[in-house]
C-alpha cells in the first residue's frame, strides 16, 4: 500500500501542471472578412498580457480557431495585412466567438473592427 501512495505523489507532482494549464486555456474562434467576403489565408497573432502568443490561419470561408494557454486581455493581430490592424479582445476560461471585418484606409492599411 505504501508503493501505491508514493506512486500516487509522484503522479499527482508530475501531472499537477499539465491539469493547471488546461483548467486556464480559453478557445477563440470567428470569422474574419474584407469588405464583407470571407478573408482567406490570412494570418492572426494573439499576443496576451504575459506576452505568449498563439497563431493560426484563416480557411478558405474566412473562419478560424486559437487555443489559447491564457486568460484575460490580449491582443488581436492580423500579421499579413499592412499595418498590421489589431483589436484588444477578452479571454474566459470557456470559448468564445469573435467575428471581424477589415477595413481598408485610403493610406494602404487596414482597420480591423468587430462585427
Amino acid at each position: 500500500m505504501r508503493e501505491f501512495t508514493n506512486s500516487m505523489r509522484l503522479v499527482l507532482l508530475v501531472g499537477a501542471p499539465f491539469f493547471l494549464s488546461i483548467a486556464h486555456a480559453a478557445q477563440i474562434y470567428g470569422t474574419l472578412t474584407e469588405n464583407g467576403r470571407a478573408a482567406a489565408g490570412l494570418q492572426i497573432i494573439v499576443r496576451c498580457a504575459d506576452e505568449s502568443t498563439f497563431q493560426a490561419q484563416t480557411s478558405e470561408s474566412g473562419s478560424y480557431s486559437v487555443r489559447i494557454d491564457a486568460a484575460g486581455y490580449c491582443t488581436f493581430i492580423v500579421s499579413n495585412r499592412p499595418g498590421q490592424p489589431s483589436l484588444e479582445i477578452y479571454l474566459y476560461d470557456q470559448p468564445s466567438r469573435y467575428d471581424f471585418n477589415l477595413i481598408p484606409n485610403q493610406d494602404g492599411s487596414y482597420t480591423l473592427s468587430k462585427i
